[in-house]
């Protein structure tokens, strides 16, 4: 006879809206624990259940178990392994919470359940402005913890050389060209301590109170940048906006964090996209967990693919999707990344992964070809919203252009760019200069 287990884990999070419809998921393996040689063993394959993660008591998953003793494990996208055991009784409801570790500051528990919240140096207090720029192609943003520096977004195939080429003696002049004297809007903290400023953007989204509608401030762009210097450079961070929640359609926050890490090597800024829905999967992503990252997004397929509003978040499910496919047989969300590739040219992001999947497939020469074509495509279409196409566009032209002479250029210009990239963040983030 079957019993009922409630499980929840138990972290809080403040995602900027005060009654959250869902919270976020992750994947919990439930092992059945058996008596074997005076030890208890557990039973493979465990069963998984998707699991709730929030700060709320009434959030719980409820699972028929038959009676027994249970082992409990869950790894959240910092890594953080949660686990613990549960006996189940015959006609009793039981109920587990697995305990994350707490967050610094509620308002930093998006950053510390990704992971981003590490151990930092003091920072310097002007990080707590930024500045929205009105540049005639894009809304860039600035952050000024040591000079007034000002940079706008660079224009699409420029944005490899402009960004490859420049150095500390030409940081300068590279700052001035890309600012074309345009004045900017100063934007405030979300929140700040000692160590730490997060800002929270949108489009068409929450305003006042640290969330900035960036629409409602300049023109709208087609993409955003912020940039923020360091002492000797600068970081280039591309927003992935404007984001969607892809069951709700409401503007989800970005939430860009600044902080001075303890090694000066480590980049100063992260970026999260506070989506209940598949911030999990992102984080997931941004740690190289793609098998888990895969779960998710398989649990979500059909919103995440079968929706526009958000090419986005198709695109981190792509990079789910492509990076664990072994299977070489025809699946549907194949025509998917087709789509994203074809029907959003101002994402590189799926013409990249069209051309991973081409090369990963390659039956014939045509795939080959087909992905040379789409790599190219990509180059042209400018720096990547994920820095995982980045390094997929590098092996890419790599592996098909190598022996063309404009391909070759190709390769150059954007292994300069992934020399200085931070691939252990999601979305795109690139060191400018040279420290």
């Amino acid at each position: 006879m079957a019993t009922t287990l409630r499980l929840r884990i138990h972290t809080e999070l403040d995602l900027g809206e005060k009654n959250l419809q869902d919270p976020p998921q992750v994947y919990a393996k439930i092992y059945k624990l058996v008596p074997s040689a005076g030890q208890l063993k557990r039973v493979r394959p465990p069963r998984e259940e998707l699991v709730p993660v929030s700060g709320r008591p009434k959030d719980w998953t409820t699972i028929n178990l038959d009676p027994g003793h249970y082992f409990v494990e869950a790894v959240l996208p910092s890594g953080e392994i949660l686990a613990d055991d549960v006996k189940l009784e015959t006609g009793r409801e039981s109920e587990l919470t697995l305990e994350g570790e707490r967050s610094p500051h509620e308002w930093l528990s998006w950053q510390h359940l990704m992971g981003d919240a590490q151990t930092v140096s003091t920072v310097d207090r002007s990080f707590s402005r930024l500045r929205v720029l009105r540049g005639s192609q894009s809304t860039q943003l600035l952050s000024t913890p040591h000079s007034a520096l000002v940079a706008a977004a660079p224009e699409a195939a420029q944005a490899w050389s402009l960004i490859g080429e420049t150095n500390e003696d030409s940081l300068p002049a590279l700052i001035g060209a890309m600012n074309k004297n345009k004045n900017g809007i100063g934007l405030s903290a979300y929140m700040q301590d000692a160590e730490r400023v997060v800002f929270r953007v949108n489009v068409d989204g929450l305003q006042g109170s640290g969330h900035h509608n960036l629409n409602k401030l300049s023109t709208a762009a087609s993409r955003y940048y912020i940039v923020v210097s360091r002492q000797h450079s600068v970081e280039l961070l591309s927003l992935p906006l404007p984001w969607r929640e892809i069951k709700s359609h409401r503007p989800v926050d970005v939430e860009i964090t600044v902080q001075a890490p303890g090694d000066p090597r480590e980049f100063y800024t992260s970026i999260g996209v506070l989506d209940e829905s598949l911030g999990m999967l992102i984080g997931y992503l941004a740690s190289g967990a793609f098998p888990s990252a895969r779960k998710l997004c398989d649990a979500a397929k059909d919103s995440l693919f079968l929706k526009t509003s958000n090419p986005l978040a198709a695109a981190a499910g792509g990079y789910a999707l492509v990076s664990t496919d072994t299977d070489p047989s025809d699946k549907d969300w194949h025509a998917w990344i087709r789509n994203l590739y074809q029907f959003f040219p101002h994402i590189p992001d799926g013409a990249i992964q069209w051309g991973q999947h081409c090369l990963r497939r390659r039956r014939t020469a045509k795939d080959v070809e087909e992905a040379r074509k789409a790599f190219k495509s990509a180059f042209q279409r400018g720096l990547p919203f994920y820095s995982l196409g980045i390094r997929w566009l590098l092996e890419g032209l790599e592996s098909t252009s190598r022996d063309d002479p404009e391909g070759a250029k190709m390769i150059e210009a954007v292994r300069r760019v992934a020399w200085n990239t931070c691939f252990a963040q999601a979305f795109t983030i690139i060191r400018v200069g040279s420290e």
